[in-house]
């Protein structure tokens, strides 16, 4: 089958494997290390590492500089970082685009197994036009609030958040 819109066979696989769709919802709020993975995920930290390096290859993530400021002390060197690429999601083809969706569900019911507090809403309603832009802007807000406020995991005083939202304003 081929590919629409000439999208690179690297992307397609860059997003077949459920690890690094996972990894793309954790970096969208900040830049996140292979170790930072691997202790969220429970991967091994070569695993999460050669992830990180797949979706920077596929360019959907970039690697960050490290300031010198920062650089590790003592043996190693400094982690490297990955940050969302702003527009690596936009305009994807309808296979990858199909695959997110899938990926999606599959993290719902994931997280939904998970311990925690819930808060889950089904709804098919028709809405006042007003209610409706409203619900949008709601929608667009948390959107927001998760991806410019995320903080990196088990960060100090922070609450681990899985959010999966879906809104269908349906053409009438």
């Amino acid at each position: 089958m081929p590919l629409e819109n000439n999208e690179p066979i690297v992307r397609l696989r860059a997003l077949s494997h459920p690890l690094r769709l996972r990894i793309l919802g954790m970096v969208t709020g900040r830049a996140i290390s292979a170790t930072e993975v691997a202790a969220a995920t429970g991967a091994a930290h070569a695993a999460a590492s050669y992830h990180l390096r797949q979706l920077a290859q596929a360019g959907l993530i970039r690697p960050v500089p490290q300031p010198a400021a920062n650089a590790r002390r003592g043996r190693g060197r400094p982690q490297q970082r990955y940050a969302m690429r702003p527009a690596a999601l936009r305009r994807l083809a309808p296979r990858s685009a199909r695959l997110i969706e899938r990926h999606l569900l599959s993290e719902l019911g994931r997280t939904l197994g998970q311990a925690g507090t819930k808060r889950i809403t089904n709804a098919e309603v028709w809405l006042t036009p007003a209610d409706a832009r409203r619900l949008r802007t709601v929608t667009a807000e948390a959107d927001r609030i998760v991806h410019s406020r995320g903080q990196p995991p088990a960060a100090p005083r922070s609450k681990h958040i899985s959010l999966t939202s879906v809104l269908v304003v349906h053409a009438t």
